[in-house]
């Protein structure tokens, strides 16, 4: 279910396996702005193919990192809300990039969580785990200095 304050919530059923979905809601920044999670490709083993999620509506040149778990949880924090269950991974830090100047919502994060999945160096990312995920930025005019967005999750396929 993906909800945003003051707009249509919606619930889309059914979900084929391995298609990522959309959950709770993102904090809406210090330029006014709620970033989105969408992801393409499929979350697979087998496949060679990018799965790669990505945040838009960011700020601009700003950090962001992508965490996941294994569960999901509402947990308030900086003013936003963090949807996954402790303990959580994450990955490197990218940068959002977009206008140079002014902060503006032209920024976004991305990242290859397919690369991830079939590196080989994370043991637990196997065929039928469910994964949570959602991205953290920086926001230095927000009242907690950060930003989260909406959760995103999908199960990982053979």
């Amino acid at each position: 279910m993906l909800y945003q304050p003051g707009a249509i919530s919606a619930l889309f059923l059914p979900v084929d396996e391995g298609q990522p979905v959309a959950y709770g809601w993102s904090q809406v920044n210090s330029q006014g702005c709620a970033p989105s999670v969408t992801a393409t490709g499929a979350p697979s083993l087998a496949s060679s193919a990018p799965f790669v999620i990505t945040a838009t509506n960011e700020l601009n040149n700003k950090d962001g990192v992508f965490h996941y778990s294994f569960g999901r949880k509402k947990k308030v924090i900086g003013g936003g809300s963090l949807w996954l269950a402790s303990p959580l991974a994450r990955t490197g830090r990218t940068d959002s990039g977009g206008n140079v100047g002014v902060d503006d919502c032209s920024g976004s994060h991305s990242f290859d969580f397919g690369e991830r999945m079939r590196s080989g160096a994370y043991s637990n990312l196997v065929a039928g785990e469910r994964i949570y995920g959602q991205f953290w930025s920086r926001d230095p005019a927000a009242p907690g200095g950060t930003n989260l967005t909406h959760g995103i999750e999908f199960t990982i396929l053979p």
